[in-house]
């Protein structure tokens, strides 16, 4: 709750916020008015910088509202993935996502990597979510605890909300690791992995981590969620051993940058019909 001592300040910042005439004045009013409620009120939140000028990125918006399935919500995560394969641009390799819910992340690589020649892959389950194991569990009791079957969106609906891209596009159905095999002759730029859980986030980085390219990305979409301590700590077990760091970002990604020679052969094959 307020403090007495800070309900001066508080009317203070009100009236600045709606009466000022300096908009720059009831702009930084307006925010930390926004700023003390939800800190007073909705305790554990917090609010990003209103003055971050992506929030203003006409070009990008345009290109999200454009996806079928955009709610209209402003996601750092979601700009972040598309900063990130636009990063690529000079590198050779093909894209990727583990765990595609309704294509929301592929759709923006797809969008970075435009005319770039590449071929995204599509790997999830479709199903859902695979069991949780015990690396799943939450310690705070707050988080969110998933379960098996969770995030199940059907195949079709995401080859309709990428389908101006079908000719870049290729999907595995499948669990993972098992439909993997499929694509290791090829060699990878960006590797987006969306999968949530320990096991399936464990399999993904053994297997692409092989596969990229000097200077190539390996993505884990939930590395910075405490709904998703499996994700992490698979990701810091893997890494343990790697000359890689991971880069936290305040996205909640966390992102490695491969550095070295690949490790195994591959190739830039052409594109891997699936079924």
């Amino acid at each position: 709750m307020v403090r007495p001592k800070n309900l001066l300040h508080l009317a203070r910042t009100a009236r600045t916020g709606f009466f000022s005439r300096d908009p720059e004045e009831k702009n930084r009013s307006r925010y930390l008015l926004a700023r003390i409620f939800v800190e007073q009120f909705l305790g554990g939140f917090r609010l990003y910088k209103h003055s971050h000028a992506w929030y203003r990125d006409e070009e990008y918006f345009r290109l999200w509202k454009a996806f079928p399935e955009n709610n209209n919500r402003i996601l750092d995560k979601q700009f972040t993935i598309h900063q990130l394969a636009r990063s690529i641009a000079a590198l050779p390799g093909d894209t990727m996502e583990c765990g595609v819910y309704r294509g929301a992340g592929s759709y923006l690589v797809l969008t970075a990597t435009e005319g770039q020649g590449r071929t995204h892959h599509l790997f999830d389950s479709f199903e859902g979510l695979s069991a949780p194991t015990r690396e799943d569990t939450p310690a705070d009791p707050s988080a969110h605890q998933y379960e098996a079957g969770e995030l199940s969106i059907p195949l079709e609906t995401v080859q309709r909300n990428l389908a101006p891209f079908a000719d870049r596009t290729r999907y595995y159905k499948g669990w993972v690791p098992e439909r993997f095999p499929e694509v290791a002759d090829r060699v990878f730029a960006f590797c987006y992995i969306d999968v949530d859980l320990y096991e399936p986030t464990r399999d993904a980085f053994e297997f692409f981590y092989d596969r990229m390219v000097p200077g190539g990305l390996l993505v884990c979409d939930d590395y910075g969620f405490v709904d998703c301590p499996g994700a992490k700590q698979a990701v810091d077990d893997f890494v343990a051993d790697k000359p890689e760091e991971v880069v936290h970002l305040t996205s909640g990604q966390g992102v490695i940058v491969k550095q070295g020679p690949r490790t195994v052969s591959a190739s830039a094959a052409p594109p891997i019909p699936s079924s």
